[in-house]
């Protein structure tokens, strides 16, 4: 089997025929890569301005400690700088692995040993949420 897979990997004299082929392919797989950060549309100022709508003030900072109001009181260089960043996040399909985990800490609600439940914090990624933890 390992003899196969030499000979399949195994650079190999062009047979009569298929250089046009490969030619093609080549073409084709360039295309593609070049067009696939085409494909998506990029996030407009309006998308943007949206979304910091949405945002409340007075939350909790997550791992990357950025605030909330960071955004929500940036002046109009900064959301296009921020519009940049994202865009270009979007357009890689490439999520920065520091957006991509979170911590939860315990709140205790009057049930319970308070002394225990505070005594445990867990650290999760985003991941884990989504595979149901």
């Amino acid at each position: 089997m390992a003899k196969y897979y030499e000979d399949l990997y195994r650079a190999r004299e062009e047979k009569h025929g298929y250089s046009n082929w490969t030619k093609t392919i080549t073409e084709e797989n360039e295309k593609t890569r070049s067009e696939v950060g085409k494909e998506r549309q990029t996030i407009t100022k309006q998308d943007l301005q949206d979304a910091i709508k949405k945002l409340k003030r007075n939350k909790a900072m997550g791992p990357d400690g950025i605030p909330n109001e960071l955004f929500i009181e940036a002046d109009e260089t900064t959301k296009e700088i921020i519009l940049k960043i994202i865009n270009q996040i979007h357009i890689d399909n490439r999520i920065p692995n520091q957006w991509k985990k979170g911590m939860i800490t315990r709140l205790y609600k009057g049930k319970g040993e308070k002394r225990k439940m505070l005594q445990t914090k867990r650290h999760h990624s985003v991941k884990q949420f989504r595979e149901g933890i």
